[in-house]
């Protein structure tokens, strides 16, 4: 890539191709290694000026999502009227981006000789330019549900975002949006194990976006995320359970019926969502949403908490749902709201207990034994790194 001061163009010259895109940004000097660029679809932010910062927990910028009808104005007062950080992380985009058309959708120019690419036509979508010194490219797919959740869908390419109709808007969503628009995106990474990350990774990529996966399915398979955390809270509480024992808090039998009553399905979603204030107003809008789905299909239903909610939803879809299938409009408020709730849920992440682990040491077998035990539990969470 070159950049042209003269006539403040980035060109990319490879194989007698002349791709250029001239640029009304401000020059800002920069590495490119240092950057990276990924695209997002978002139907609820779609006007040129829907520029936002991208920013961690701890308030450092990682980047900035930036639409590519701004990335081809050409009105220098309207940029010079922008946040200098959005122009400078323009000018990076532009670079990367001419790069990326070229080597990789050459279709978007129909694979002509010559081209200027801020002038042909590029779909409505983000593009989000980020720093690798703060966030590598692996790192992205632990921010997903994140995107998601503020109303951006990962697209591996820009041509998929000319087909608008393929995604799925939330009309909950849509609604808090409006009433509030965020131009600071603050992101919080995924603390999960490995081996929950490639249901996310469908979730958040292949499934959840797309208009065609209907509100049955989407609570199912959101569902699978508090499956996991079920697990989770049972070994969590497992841990607290044996801990009271070892310190004299707890008998050996209040102890047995402790694990007994945590091992049932009801008191583990109860502890997924114990940590959620009832209070919430995306609370109370699920559980309204519910309660007007059961009174369509005809349920009389009483309970309070946050997870029995969840669970009586699910044994409907799950046990009777031809009962159900009439009501995919009162279904589909529900869901609105749920997806959400398991944003907040992720979010949230482990209690302190997650990462404690027990191992057994057995008096009947030689120190060598149980010292090779100890260290494949070492081994098997990753201690240390």
């Amino acid at each position: 890539m070159k950049y042209h001061s003269d006539t403040r163009e980035w060109e990319y010259d490879s194989e007698g191709k002349k791709i250029i895109w001239k640029s009304f940004f401000p020059e800002y000097p920069f590495e490119h290694s240092e950057y990276g660029i990924a695209f997002f679809y978002s139907p609820y932010y779609v006007a040129e000026d829907n520029n936002i910062e991208v920013c961690t927990k701890d308030r450092k910028t990682i980047g900035w999502l930036i639409t590519l009808s701004y990335l081809q104005e050409t009105d220098e007062s309207l940029i010079a009227a922008q946040k200098q950080w959005l122009n400078k992380f323009s000018q990076v985009g532009i670079c990367l981006l001419t790069q990326y058309i070229a080597e990789n959708e050459s279709d978007l120019f129909q694979n002509q000789d010559e081209c200027d690419l801020s002038e042909i036509d590029l779909p409505s979508c983000h593009i989000f330019v980020f720093r690798r010194t703060l966030i590598n490219d692996a790192d992205l797919d632990f921010y997903m549900s994140e995107f998601y959740d503020q109303g951006f869908y990962h697209i591996r390419k820009l041509k998929d975002a000319f087909e608008e109709s393929l995604y799925y808007k939330s009309n909950y969503k849509d609604n808090i949006i409006k009433s509030n628009p965020n131009y600071k995106l603050t992101l919080s990474k995924c603390e999960l194990i490995d081996e929950v990350v490639p249901l996310l990774n469908n979730l958040y990529k292949g499934w959840l976006p797309f208009s065609y996966v209907n509100s049955f399915s989407r609570y199912i398979y959101l569902y699978q995320v508090v499956e996991y955390f079920m697990e989770i809270a049972f070994e969590e509480s497992l841990c607290k359970h044996i801990n009271d024992f070892n310190n004299k808090c707890i008998s050996k039998n209040d102890l047995r019926n402790q694990i007994g009553s945590d091992s049932k399905e009801e008191t583990k979603i109860e502890m997924v969502f114990e940590g959620i204030q009832t209070s919430l107003q995306l609370v109370m809008d699920f559980k309204y949403n519910v309660d007007v789905f059961l009174n369509r299909v005809g349920i009389v239903f009483h309970e309070t908490s946050i997870g029995k909610y969840v669970y009586k939803v699910r044994n409907v879809l799950v046990h009777n749902m031809r009962i159900a299938i009439e009501y995919e409009s009162e279904l589909s408020n529900v869901v609105e709201c749920f997806e959400k709730l398991i944003a907040l849920r992720l979010r949230i992440g482990m209690s302190d207990y997650y990462h404690k682990h027990m191992v057994v040491c057995d008096v009947s077998e030689k120190y060598k034994k149980n010292k090779k035990r100890m260290r494949r539990t070492y081994v098997q969470y990753k201690y240390g790194k």
